[in-house]
């Protein structure tokens, strides 16, 4: 896939990107991120310089042939596309972020990892890679620990001042589906986490 110029015509950046296209590549409104499909693969590109550099931030198997061309939504936060199993259109937030409560962090997942930067400096301080996809974010109330949702079910910790992965914290025992939302309780240990199944959702609270 190669970005190129308006104005000038000329070829900007050139993506590393094994996908067979089967539809036309979409550019943000912001011009900042590059959807590109395939018939099996979704993959979301960006940049933060004007694409003199550029990294895959969102990579997954989708299976939607002779479905609507995926789009844009949100700035580029969200993929609108088709489902053909659930015979829906659905969302997909390709950018989860998080501020920590002190408003000094910044916590973002991305393909296969999550990367933690100070907000002040941008210097990346935490870089957790995994093998499950992870998803929605949240930092307890001291900072210290991020939980994250993965594409497996699972939530899981991070100790942020050392990087070190503290384990799984949940794993349900059945597929329950797509976590939306994850969020940790200020005034107790408690955790809420909601699983969007194809035709309902499924609360789980963890701790007292």
């Amino acid at each position: 896939s190669v970005v190129f110029s308006l104005d000038s015509g000329d070829t900007i950046a050139e993506l590393d990107t094994s996908i067979k296209f089967a539809r036309p590549p979409a550019l943000s409104v912001d011009s900042n991120a590059l959807l590109v499909s395939g018939t099996k693969q979704l993959e979301v590109w960006r940049t933060e310089d004007n694409w003199k550099s550029r990294r895959m931030v969102y990579s997954k198997h989708w299976q939607h042939e002779d479905t609507a061309q995926p789009i844009f939504a949100d700035a580029g936060r969200t993929i609108v596309v088709d489902d053909p199993q659930a015979r829906r259109t659905v969302e997909i937030d390709t950018v989860a972020v998080c501020v920590s409560h002190d408003g000094r962090l910044l916590a973002q997942s991305g393909v296969d990892r999550i990367q933690v930067y100070d907000r002040a400096s941008g210097t990346l301080l935490v870089s957790c890679k995994y093998q499950s996809e992870p998803g929605k974010l949240a930092f307890f109330p001291d900072d210290r620990v991020l939980l994250s949702s993965h594409d497996d079910g699972s939530v899981r910790a991070t100790h942020i001042p050392t990087g070190h992965s503290l384990g799984v914290l949940y794993q349900p025992e059945h597929p329950l589906g797509t976590v939306t939302r994850l969020q940790i309780d200020p005034a107790g240990p408690r955790v809420a986490i909601v699983y969007a199944a194809p035709a309902t959702r499924i609360p789980v609270i963890l701790g007292k």
